[in-house]
């Protein structure tokens, strides 16, 4: 009888038993779908049960839908090949014992790589996954900023007008200043009076609110049970759901291009509990940040070591209100950190931003005039430049041969 092992470690065996090469990545499961592009199923379920703070929650219901009779003969082969105590969905630890004369080669030749309903059930699981969580959380929606307000002056005037509504963008600048302690920019905005503890060098820029984890999930059920599954129960459903997905907790203050390489999960922060008080890291998957926020994160591959803990740290709070104003939830940022891994990790990150920009492509052609509505008559060179740049990213679309005739002609005929 072999050790004890934990059902998620089980799992991982079996998937990276699949390999034929040295890579399990190269596995004959089947790859999940993403618009036009394909991610590598091995790769995204072990991303999922290698960085879900909790990966028995994940584990549970995957192994029972393997095991479960009514799917094909190879779940009762499968369930054979261990000894384990009963499993349920709850995500309790369950330890696994594979038995002589098994070994995790063995089982994956032989149960699962001719099986198509078992490699069939794998898929489905990370489909799931990816659909109803992955790609919520990546595409973001159309993320509105819940504040009425652009600035602190215009926050501050709301907040006198009407004592009985506090926006999430003033509730902000209370926590932390007229500064983003992600970035270390400052308002553009800010009052005078609001920067005598600044240092104006770091520069300015025009700061908004971002959420930890988007707006867009506030009304899909769907995706926060899934959320709620994911964090291990670290996360309720009812905590981001409706309004709430605006409270300070789940927001910070980032300027545009920071946002949207937020949005991106190209940098995110991890909290380590542990210590007191609690230390906020920033951490990124890419060197194409910000200058400020790549200079200040650490790499999510980096060996963590003293120097790379302190550069990284990144502290809320420091503003008037600032213990007054709830600071970022520890799980809701290492949930977000988490899922960001298994974006990057499974490769998901990437398809999506290729699928997204697919999309954005296509919106930007839809939406575009149609050549046949230039004037013929009375315009200038520069109108035709104009309206090519704004139709074919910068002149290069094509046009038939009487359009460039058109307007060679009005070029010679125009004199400067």
């Amino acid at each position: 009888m072999a050790a004890n092992t934990l059902l998620p470690i089980a799992i991982l065996n079996i998937l990276s038993s699949l390999a034929p090469g040295p890579s399990y990545y190269e596995t004959d499961l089947p790859h999940t779908t993403c618009g036009s592009y394909s991610i590598s199923t091995a790769r995204l379920a072990t991303a999922l049960l290698s960085y879900a703070p909790n990966p028995h929650h994940l584990a549970g219901p995957l192994w029972l839908d393997l095991v479960d009779p009514a799917n094909s003969t190879d779940g009762e082969r499968l369930s054979a090949a261990f000894c384990c105590h009963e499993i349920d969905k709850s995500g309790s630890p369950i330890t696994m014992t594979l038995l002589i004369p098994w070994t995790w080669e063995r089982v994956a030749s032989d149960i699962i790589r001719p099986s198509a309903c078992l490699k069939n059930v794998v898929m489905r699981w990370a489909e799931q996954w990816l659909a109803v969580l992955l790609i919520p959380v990546l595409a973001r929606g159309k993320t509105p900023t819940p504040a009425t307000t652009n600035s602190a002056t215009r926050a501050q005037n709301e907040l006198r007008q009407l004592n009985s509504r506090i926006t999430p963008f003033f509730l902000l600048y209370q926590r932390d200043g007229y500064t983003s302690p992600i970035s270390g920019l400052i308002d553009r905005d800010a009052p005078d009076d609001g920067l005598t503890f600044m240092d104006p060098g770091i520069g300015y820029a025009l700061l908004k609110v971002a959420h930890i984890l988007p707006f867009s999930l506030n009304n899909r059920s769907d995706t926060l049970c899934l959320l709620e599954i994911f964090s291990g129960g670290q996360i309720h459903a009812s905590n981001l759901a409706g309004n709430n997905i605006n409270k300070p907790y789940n927001a910070i203050l980032l300027d545009a291009t920071s946002h949207d390489a937020f949005d991106a999960v190209d940098f995110s922060i991890r909290v380590d509990t542990s210590q007191t008080p609690t230390r906020y890291h920033l951490v990124k998957f890419t060197d194409r940040l910000p200058a400020q926020i790549s200079q200040k994160a650490s790499s999510h591959t980096q060996q963590i070591t003293n120097a790379s803990i302190a550069k990284s740290l990144v502290y809320f709070g420091n503003g008037d209100q600032g213990l007054q104003v709830p600071l970022p939830d520890p799980e809701i940022c290492n949930v977000h950190f988490a899922l960001a891994c298994v974006l990057h990790a499974s490769g998901a990150a990437e398809a999506l931003q290729l699928v997204l920009r697919d999309e954005s492509e296509r919106e930007l052609r839809a939406s575009r005039p149609s050549l046949s509505t230039i004037p013929k008559t009375g315009c200038d060179p520069g109108f035709f430049y104009l309206w090519r740049r704004l139709l074919g990213a910068g002149g290069t679309l094509s046009v038939d041969e009487k359009e460039r005739q058109l307007s060679t002609q009005q070029s010679e005929s125009r004199v400067f």
